[in-house]
């Protein structure tokens, strides 16, 4: 997992980025718009929860691509997916298949992730789940 903090952007500015290393390839070229100021006292989210993969949830795709439309075409800050990020359950294809179709979203928006009951992996039930929630997660 490689990260990078970005400092002193401008405001409704474009940025294009790529990411990746000469051993193991690079990515497309993506880019995104800075929001309009850091002094805006009005964000606009799109938030949404329990999403899977197509075609094994059959409506993942149709999904993504609405918000992708929806943040394209107003003035969203934020995209907030708040739990249960693509049911892949240790499946490292599955979180693959996942990333690879939430991409062209996520590649150019503000993406923050909030974690559910799936993404835990767990074998014995709701007491490996941090929120304390009754049942079995």
């Amino acid at each position: 997992m490689n990260t990078i903090l970005l400092n002193n952007l401008y405001p409704s500015t474009i940025y294009f980025y790529q990411v990746g290393n000469n051993e193991h390839n690079w990515s497309s070229i993506y880019k995104f718009i800075n929001r309009s100021s850091s002094t805006d006292d009005e964000v606009n989210l799109i938030a949404y929860a329990d999403m899977g993969v197509s075609p094994i949830q059959s409506g993942a795709k149709a999904t993504i691509d609405r918000v992708l439309a929806r943040f394209l075409s107003n003035n969203v800050t934020a995209i907030l997916h708040i739990g249960d990020v693509s049911y892949a359950r240790g499946i490292g294809t599955l979180w693959d298949a996942f990333m690879s179709q939430n991409e062209p979203t996520t590649s150019r928006a503000s993406y923050m992730v909030g974690i559910g009951n799936h993404e835990y992996d767990h074998v014995t039930g709701g007491n490996k789940d941090p929120s304390q929630a009754p049942g079995d997660g």
